[in-house]
């Protein structure tokens, strides 16, 4: 997984390549989201996604990042990071 990325936030690439209405916090985010920001999400809407990867698409803001921002141990979930197939484990 990669520590940060450039998430979408223009209006109008969000409702063409994702078919999602932008909402008003997306000021909000960062231009570049690193673990623990927050960031836009998209995601089926609850009941709607079908096996052929179809259904209503909803747009909202979570936390970025593989590690619960509860998580005790914080710092150990870091070296998730750009992790390589060949050490993960």
């Amino acid at each position: 997984m990669c520590a940060n990325y450039r998430p979408v936030i223009d209006p109008e690439r969000l409702r063409t390549f994702f078919g999602v209405e932008p909402i008003a916090n997306l000021g909000e985010c960062p231009e570049e989201t690193w673990p623990g920001y927050q960031a836009p999400v998209i995601a089926f809407a609850r009941g709607s996604a079908t096996p052929g990867g179809t259904g209503i698409r909803r747009l909202g803001v979570g936390l970025y990042g593989m590690v619960p921002y509860w998580a005790k141990r914080l710092e150990q979930g870091r070296h998730t990071y750009n992790a390589r197939s060949e050490t993960a484990d």
